[in-house]
């Protein structure tokens, strides 16, 4: 699928948003999809060596030929959105509820709550916090007796004059790597200042100190997925879903605001962070942000397409190189129970003998002039069997069990009189298995076919059966 995602960055927005953006493109990417990510802003850091990112304006209309359209802003306004959804699909970056976003877009919130988005559809939860691949790498964090080391991360939502009260109450009793989004002045000398560093860096860091002090965006969702116990303060508004998520599963310590009574108060909480709640806190964390975030926002956003866009019909002629080439493909040679390759003047003898057949329901799903998947039934008497194959590009998007419950209604209005569907399955084929399971197949029993161990599964498909 074509994807074009829009962002923003500087040094008065953060680069929070492009840190999460970049670990959609680059999980896109290595899914084969086409990606391009547009960055606009001033003072961006042009640090990236990702394919196809470019830090210039968007454009006023989207008019590429997109699938899906992401948008990570504070800016864009709805009529941006409105715009986008009525040729494409939309989906949205959003922390806190920001506008009324326009029906059947997609949001993406993992602190977020479905009555927020009751026109939408909600991606929300631990398991959607996204991370850049040098996070996905998981080690155990060392936690020591003792807190020596502190990583400051404030954020660009900070003022000058609240940081250099907290480098004050700290920079006497601790040594402080501070990692700064916009140029401060004042730093003092015994204070090791970073500037534009990388994430492999920024997570060596993380690795290395005992504590961090964060703002509540995206760097804390990094330094909870190293396992790096924090302390959060809210710099913006955005950041209270965050916080209060957080909080909820006892993961961070939240100072609130970088008022100066609150920062008074920071040396008092480091001193009481004992090792019990720093090693709990630091597992905790580890189990909740898995680095997978990236790859299920995908699934679900292009399931959503895929449910949204299939379209699903018989077999025709003009199909017979689409379906020889999907036949072929390594993995469905491997799960059928003749594994050898297939030759093409075979295959179009048993192509055109199959679509012509009155006892065979051949069915193809195609997205656009995509072929997603084949499902096909062949008639015994009151019983068919069923067979499904899905293209590589279109696994793992639930597209196996929307065809096959598309090509059951198909079924069912061409063979009435059918009271079964038997599945037989390779026992190795567990993908197939769990489709099968899914929709509403049982187990009937273990076989044996052409030598290989095998499972039955039954669907009841009678006048009862809706």
């Amino acid at each position: 699928m074509r994807v074009l995602i829009l962002t923003e960055a500087g040094e008065n927005i953060g680069y929070g948003h492009v840190s999460r953006c970049l670990s959609l493109h680059e999980e896109f990417l290595k899914k084969d999809h086409i990606s391009k990510i547009i960055v606009r802003g001033k003072d961006i850091r042009q640090n990236t060596a990702i394919k196809n990112v470019y830090f210039q304006n968007w454009p006023e209309n989207v008019t590429d030929d997109n699938d899906v359209v992401i948008i990570d802003s504070y800016n864009c306004d709805k009529k941006y959105y409105e715009d986008i959804i009525k040729y494409f699909s939309c989906v949205a970056f959003d922390d806190f509820n920001r506008i009324d976003y326009p029906k059947d877009c997609i949001i993406i919130n993992p602190a977020g709550k479905k009555e927020d988005y009751k026109n939408n559809v909600l991606i929300s939860g631990f398991e959607f916090f996204t991370l850049k691949s040098c996070f996905h790498i998981k080690e155990q964090k060392k936690i020591n007796q003792n807190i020596s080391r502190i990583l400051l991360m404030p954020g660009s939502g900070i003022s000058e004059e609240s940081l250099l009260l907290i480098l004050k109450e700290l920079r006497e009793d601790f040594e402080i790597d501070l990692v700064l989004s916009k140029p401060i002045d004042k730093i003092p000398e015994n204070i090791n200042t970073y500037k534009d560093i990388s994430s492999k860096e920024i997570k060596r860091l993380m690795q290395k100190d005992d504590i961090c002090i964060t703002a509540a965006g995206q760097t804390l969702i990094e330094a909870l997925s190293v396992g790096i116990p924090c302390i959060t303060i809210k710099t913006a508004e955005n950041q209270q879903n965050n916080i209060v998520l957080m909080i909820d599963k006892d993961l961070i310590i939240n100072i609130g605001s970088p008022s100066f009574e609150n920062i008074n108060k920071i040396k008092e909480i480091v001193d009481k962070m004992d090792l019990i709640w720093r090693k709990e806190v630091s597992k905790r964390s580890l189990d909740l942000i898995d680095g997978k975030g990236s790859k299920r926002i995908i699934k679900a956003i292009l399931r959503d397409v895929l449910y949204k866009n299939i379209n699903i019909r018989k077999a025709e002629s003009d199909d017979c190189k689409k379906v020889f080439d999907l036949a072929n493909e390594k993995s469905v040679r491997e799960n059928s129970y003749n594994s050898d390759l297939i030759i093409f003047e075979e295959h179009k003898i048993w192509y055109d003998k199959k679509i012509k057949d009155k006892d065979e329901i051949f069915l193809l799903g195609f997205y656009k002039d995509h072929l997603v998947g084949q499902v096909r039934f062949s008639k015994q008497e009151k019983n068919v069997i069923v067979g499904i194959s899905i293209s590589p590009q279109f696994r793992g998007m639930n597209a196996a069990s929307l065809i096959l419950s598309l090509g059951e209604k198909i079924l069912k209005e061409e063979f009435k009189e059918i009271e079964n569907i038997y599945a037989y399955v390779k026992n190795t084929n567990k993908a197939s298995i769990g489709i099968f399971k899914k929709n509403g197949y049982d187990f009937n029993k273990d076989l044996e076919i052409e030598g290989t161990r095998s499972q039955l599964w039954i669907k009841r498909f009678n006048k009862d059966n809706d």
